[in-house]
């Protein structure tokens, strides 16, 4: 089994998304619906 951490605190304004980093997608999902 693999298991990883993502870390996702804060705005993310290096990323410049507009949106917090907890709510970008991954694998089609939020990051805090993982």
């Amino acid at each position: 089994m693999t298991s990883a951490v993502i870390v996702a605190a804060g705005r993310g304004a290096r990323m410049e998304t507009g949106q917090d980093k907890l709510f970008l997608e991954v694998a089609g999902l939020p990051v805090v619906g993982h």
